[in-house]
Formats: C-alpha cells, sequence, structure tokens
C-alpha cells in the first residue's frame, strides 16, 4: 500500500487546521445579534438573555430587567404568528445595526411594520441599545390605547 496519498492527506489537514482564523469581534457581535433576534426578541423567551446581554445594559433610561419587562409585556399583546426577523445585520468596531422586519395576523389582517436596532457591544455582549419603529402605529393596530388617547381625556 502506497503511504504517500495519505501522508499528503494528513500535512494538508494540519496546515489547514493552522490556518483556520478565530471569528472576528465584529462576526462575533453579529451572531450575537442574531441570536438575540431569534431567541429573546421573536418569541420572547428570555432564557438567553444573561448570554446575550451585558449586566450593565441600558435601552435610554431602562435597565435590563426594565427592558425584558417591556418585551414580555410586548408578547402579551402581539398575535401568537408573530415573526421579527432581521432582514440586515451590520456591523462595525463595537455597533451593530438591525434592520428588521415584524409580520403579524390580526383578526384576518396581515400586519407589517419595520425597524431598526442599534447595539452596542462590550465583552461579546449587548451593552446599550438605539431602537426606532412606529409602536404607536402597532399599538392602534392591535385596538391598544397609545399615548395620543391618553392625551385627548
Amino acid at each position: 500500500m502506497n503511504k504517500t496519498p495519505l501522508a499528503m492527506l494528513w500535512f494538508l489537514l494540519i496546515s489547514a487546521a493552522g490556518c483556520a482564523t478565530p471569528l472576528s469581534a465584529v462576526e462575533h457581535n453579529k451572531d450575537v445579534a442574531r441570536r438575540a433576534f431569534a431567541e429573546v426578541i421573536e418569541t420572547g423567551r428570555l432564557d438567553a438573555t444573561n448570554e446575550l446581554y451585558a449586566a450593565q445594559f441600558r435601552n435610554g433610561k431602562a435597565n435590563l430587567q426594565q427592558d425584558m419587562a417591556a418585551l414580555r409585556a410586548w408578547h402579551s399583546v402581539l398575535p401568537p404568528d408573530t415573526t421579527i426577523r432581521p432582514e440586515l445585520v451590520l456591523g462595525e468596531g463595537e455597533y451593530v445595526a438591525v434592520l428588521w422586519t415584524a409580520r403579524a395576523t390580526d383578526r384576518d389582517r396581515l400586519l407589517t411594520g419595520r425597524g431598526i436596532t442599534i447595539w452596542r457591544f462590550e465583552n461579546g455582549k449587548i451593552r446599550e441599545e438605539w431602537s426606532e419603529f412606529d409602536q404607536e402605529r402597532w399599538m392602534r393596530l392591535l385596538g391598544l390605547k397609545t399615548l395620543g388617547d391618553e392625551s385627548k381625556r
């Protein structure tokens, strides 16, 4: 049996393993962002929160517990078929921006909306958040009171 091809294959495998590069910090942060949407934001399951978010997380004035309470409140009124999926995930330095689309069916009406979330990462976890989406429009479509409704009284 000729051992030359086997030795050559072994050499190539060892060489290739040495050339493998670890995931860059930006790519790692983008993966964390995708996981946050898939495992926390879309489903409302908070099991992975401690893995993905820094303990000192802030969303404006809200801390992590307050932000997750707001997410739970949203999930309590969203239709069960709601999806919130990233369409575009961009990373630069310690920031990741996600353009996302939400879809749901309520009383046989298709509801859709888009938003953008920008996260700042620290040590591989989400440390700060800035998000924009038409929250009042969704509240009206779902038959919920909006801030404008309160001022009309």
